[in-house]
């Protein structure tokens, strides 16, 4: 069966060290509500409303590398599955590629899957890109240079 995984790539003007430094710190660029304790085996929570109500998405850390890789494992309250987010940040010049793929859609009811698929896909691109202006501003901002 294919795997209905989501990677998406975001191009970052910042070395990946930079990049990695905001990216642990969901606060700058994600919200203030979300919580994630960088180091394996560490908490990720991400507390979200919509038209029905108060969601969460929660989660472990599966993997670090600084500042190479961030593995989440990640899972909305009342799935009866588990899928997986890795964010790995790859050198480019003075910059870095943001490759991000969410995997594991498999296992969620097919009557969902696309749904849930198209959703997460559109998050995924607003999260990536706050993360890339954040990372960026935050190093503009520090340097004094552009």
């Amino acid at each position: 069966m294919r795997d209905d995984a989501i990677t998406l790539e975001r191009s970052c003007a910042v070395p990946a060290d930079r990049v990695w430094e905001t990216l642990i710190r969901p606060v700058f660029w994600w919200g203030d509500d979300v919580v994630l304790e960088p180091f394996e085996g560490g908490r990720f929570h991400e507390p979200w409303r919509d038209r029905v109500g108060q969601h969460h998405t929660r989660g472990r850390v599966v993997k670090i590398d600084p500042p190479r890789l961030l593995q989440l494992s990640w899972k909305d309250d009342g799935w009866t599955f588990e899928t997986d987010v890795a964010v790995r940040l790859l050198e480019n010049g003075n910059g870095c590629r943001i490759v991000l793929t969410h995997r594991g859609w498999n296992g969620a009811p097919e009557s969902d899957r696309e749904r849930l698929v198209a959703a997460h896909l559109g998050g995924w691109k607003h999260h990536l890109g706050s993360l890339a202006n954040c990372a960026e501003t935050r190093h503009l901002n520090e340097t004094g240079s552009g």
